[in-house]
């Protein structure tokens, strides 16, 4: 059994979406990577590489950066979602434990009453 197996759904959507992610941020990181590699030389014609490459790939890093940016923002959408669900489900549980709670103390008050009646 892999560790896959055993998440939840929702477990598997985060993490399939922060592969994505992680995904297209590496993707990004290459382009930018590419574009300024001859950047650091201090020569003319590193300068006009530079120009160049980052002219010809600018639509690109665009569209990376706007899969990133969805991507980013998908998973971070999915998490409060998530976190969201689990007070819901939190505050349920403790309304229900409160529910129990007065229940207890009528059926305790009920006793008692019938107790003290001769």
């Amino acid at each position: 059994m892999s560790s896959s197996e055993k998440l939840s759904d929702a477990e598997r959507r985060v993490q399939k979406t922060a592969r994505k992610c992680h995904a297209s941020a590496e993707a990004l990181l290459e382009e930018l990577r590419y574009v300024t590699d001859k950047q650091k030389s201090n020569d003319c014609m590193g300068a006009v590489a530079y120009v160049v490459k980052s002219k010809l790939h600018r639509k690109k890093i665009e569209r990376i950066e706007v899969r990133f940016k969805n991507d980013q923002q998908e998973l971070q959408t999915i998490l409060q979602s998530e976190i969201l669900s689990q007070n819901k489900a939190k505050k349920y549980l403790e309304m229900e434990g409160f529910q129990n709670v007065d229940m207890g103390i009528q059926i305790l008050r009920m006793s008692f009453v019938v107790c003290q009646d001769p």
